[in-house]
């Protein structure tokens, strides 16, 4: 016990005494996650203000040879982040917000604990985003867990988490920092470019962090489109679902492709439902190009009520988008044909509602 002693406190002289946590009931709540308990509570809990914070802290379990497990938004239903021996010292991330944008080379590097709705909101009003911008948990699942665990939901042409990357700065088991990428080079060049030598990067991506700790994560810019166009169709069935789906994907046209099962359906109707009728609206208004197109969303999706999908077992929600709307409404025209083949089109309520609000609350 003595190294934990040790380790509790240099971390509460770094990190200050109110982020060292080891009361019974916060130890229970982070030794959950979405699906399980663990079979080992962690020791207490340290939460470090930055990336640097994080690094120390780091060293100093591994220095008094201390287990350490790093938590994010807590999100995660595989048990990756769970303790497994007794003692173990887990840090979490939610401190970690530090966001830093460079728009003229096209790159954002991000602390771990930064949400994709915190990024995503950093960014629209630059017009930027990245090519994958989070999944469906987005308010709460963080970019170091997403790059641990791999995420998906919201990417172009059914880009995963790990497409965004551009470059990660790591702990690894020694204590050494390493930065993978172009950064990797010296410390005077810029993490712009993933594919710079051997691709270290992804030796970290999906590790559940058991490989490194991540301290800083560089992630790749794209322009914000500007076209966007949207269709839904219901299905009797899974099989009719899934091959519009497939055959839609296959064209790589599609910047949102999902597919929704009963249960889903309810969840995605229940969740419009209970957002505020008013910032609904203004949300989907701000999302529009232009005054009359919101407008026109907005009387949609009252006219469709929430009765659109009652007739349909399963249903498919299809994004395109563009330079301008023009270039999006031809692509979806596309997948509307393939889609009609398999299903019946419906109101596009839920990939309207869901293009102004991407990450469900």
């Amino acid at each position: 016990m003595e190294s934990i002693d040790n380790v509790l406190n240099e971390a509460a002289n770094l990190v200050g005494k109110n982020h060292v946590v080891h009361d019974l009931e916060t130890l229970a709540f982070y030794s959950t996650d979405i699906f399980s308990t663990a079979n080992e509570q962690a020791v207490a809990i340290i939460r470090p203000g930055n990336a640097d914070e994080l690094i120390h802290v780091s060293q100093i379990c591994i220095k008094n040879e201390v287990p350490l497990i790093v938590r994010g938004g807590g999100a995660s239903y595989t048990g990756g982040y769970l303790p497994v021996i007794k003692n173990t010292v887990m840090i979490d991330t939610q401190r970690l917000k530090n966001i830093e944008i460079n728009a003229e080379d096209m790159f954002v590097t991000v602390e771990p604990g930064v949400t994709w709705l915190e990024l995503y909101e950093a960014l629209k009003p630059l017009g930027l985003r990245t090519p994958f911008w989070g999944p469906f948990s987005g308010r709460v699942s963080t970019i170091g867990g997403s790059m641990s665990y791999h995420a998906i939901s919201h990417g172009t042409n059914n880009s995963v988490s790990a497409d965004s990357l551009a470059g990660m700065q790591v702990i690894i088991g020694n204590g050494d920092v390493i930065e993978t990428g172009s950064k990797g080079n010296s410390l005077n060049t810029s993490p712009f470019y993933r594919y710079y030598g051997p691709d270290l990067g992804g030796l970290f991506l999906g590790d559940s962090g058991a490989l490194g700790i991540k301290t800083r994560i560089t992630l790749k810019l794209t322009k914000f489109p500007q076209g966007f166009a949207a269709c839904s169709f219901g299905f009797p069935d899974f099989e009719h679902l899934f091959l519009a789906m497939s055959e839609i994907s296959k064209t790589g046209i599609i910047s949102d492709n999902h597919g929704l099962d009963p249960r889903k359906q309810k969840t995605a109707i229940m969740e419009m439902e209970n957002t505020n009728p008013l910032v609904a609206a203004k949300s989907i208004f701000l999302s529009s190009k232009n005054p009359l197109d919101g407008l026109l969303q907005i009387m949609k999706l009252g006219f469709a009520g929430r009765d659109f999908l009652k007739k349909s077992a399963f249903s498919g929600h299809f994004t395109s988008e563009g330079f301008n709307n023009k270039e999006a409404k031809v692509k979806l025209a596309a997948a509307r044909s393939i889609a009609q083949k398999y299903g019946k089109e419906v109101a596009n309520s839920i990939p309207i509602f869901l293009h102004a609000n991407p990450f469900m609350p």
